[in-house]
């Protein structure tokens, strides 16, 4: 079968795996919280899939299978039960958006592949960074990680939960960078059904909603980070998420629960998991909600905290005995040290960095 059927396939498994999601988190805490809790639910499936797939290889193709299985069962579901609006759209959303950005942008398929057409067709030049959670997978699928894992990048260099998304979600059987594009892309995607409702509850207009969802779609920057699948808009789209449930009117209501919290430690963790610059976005909101006054109750912060050192430790812990340093991105991003093989410490290249520049610069 050729590449555009694939994306047919994927994109309505994804769609009605979504709407079948939504519907039963809506139907278990509640619609202001459903959308929240259906995104966490898939980064804890994805990082479960990447954490077992570590100890156990063969776990992840057990994974998709039932990913695979859920998307069949959903189907049915979609087809022999009553639509919900409320669902259908933010579903059709995501299912939409991924099939119309892979299409456009691969149809036909650049003889090079996928992944080198997409360091090229819409920007200068990239760098490789699109193939590094392709490349983490292979080697968990082969049950042995070198260090260095690709190039002169460790494996504790980058965060995992692309790598794990696309084992669980990955068509089997087609080319390794195709089905690694069309899931990457559709992980990207997730940031326009999650767009539309932080717009959706601030608005409480699904017109509104939709427009821009629609205007998030074509800007220039989910164009570009759709096809070239660093996991900038994934990170992104667990933040939006997050926003959604924290500032906005749902806070009011959802201050008290526990539950609440939860999600939001959840997708607080799942974004610095997809991408480590999410650090900066969740000081960001740390800040304002406390500029704002923003602090919910004791039993949502508790929640949050639990929730997102559970979810974010086991990395920690693998950065620092399985694979270490696992810190070059930070000596890169704070301190502009580039090469791998650097030894001092972050903070220690942070101090020397800036030493003797002075509060003027």
């Amino acid at each position: 079968m050729g590449f555009g059927l694939w994306v047919v396939i994927y994109s309505l498994g994804a769609m009605c795996t979504f709407y079948t999601l939504l519907r039963i988190c809506s139907a278990q805490i509640g619609e202001n919280l459903g959308p929240a809790l259906a995104l966490a639910v898939i980064a804890a499936a994805s990082i479960l899939t990447f954490w077992f797939g570590y100890f156990v290889p063969f776990f992840p193709v057990l994974m998709n299978i039932g990913y695979w299985l859920f998307a069949a069962l959903s189907a049915a579901y979609v087809l022999l039960s009553p639509i919900d609006r409320k669902a259908l759209i933010p579903s059709l959303l995501w299912g939409g958006s991924t099939f119309v950005l892979l299409m456009w942008a691969f149809s036909p398929m650049p003889p090079e592949g996928p992944l080198s057409f997409a360091r090229h067709v819409w920007s200068h030049p990239l760098p490789g960074d699109n193939e590094i959670p392709l490349a983490f997978a292979n080697v968990i699928r082969v049950g042995e990680i070198p260090s260095p894992a690709w190039a002169d990048w460790l494996s504790s260099d980058r965060p995992p939960l692309q790598t794990g998304y696309f084992l669980l979600t990955h068509i089997p059987k087609i080319g390794a960078e195709q089905s690694y594009q069309i899931a990457s892309t559709a992980a990207q995607m997730l940031i326009i059904p999650y767009g539309y409702y932080l717009v959706l509850t601030l608005t409480r207009s699904t017109r509104a909603a939709i427009i821009s969802a629609l205007i998030l779609f074509f800007a220039p920057l989910t164009l570009l980070n759709g096809i070239f699948v660093w996991p900038k808009l994934f990170a992104a789209t667990f933040l939006i998420a997050a926003a959604t449930v924290h500032f906005t009117e749902l806070y009011k209501t959802e201050r008290y629960r526990w539950q609440a919290g939860a999600i939001v430690g959840a997708l607080s963790a799942a974004a610095m998991l997809s991408h480590g610059a999410s650090a900066f976005a969740l000081l960001g909101f740390g800040i304002t909600a406390l500029m704002t006054r923003r602090l919910a109750s004791v039993r949502y912060v508790a929640a949050a905290a639990l929730v997102s050192i559970a979810m974010y430790l086991p990395w920690t812990a693998y950065q620092k005995y399985a694979d270490p340093p696992g810190d070059r991105l930070l000596k890169w991003h704070l301190a502009g040290v580039i090469p791998a093989d650097d030894p001092r410490s972050v903070g220690e290249a942070i101090a020397d960095a800036y030493a003797g520049i002075g509060p003027v610069g």
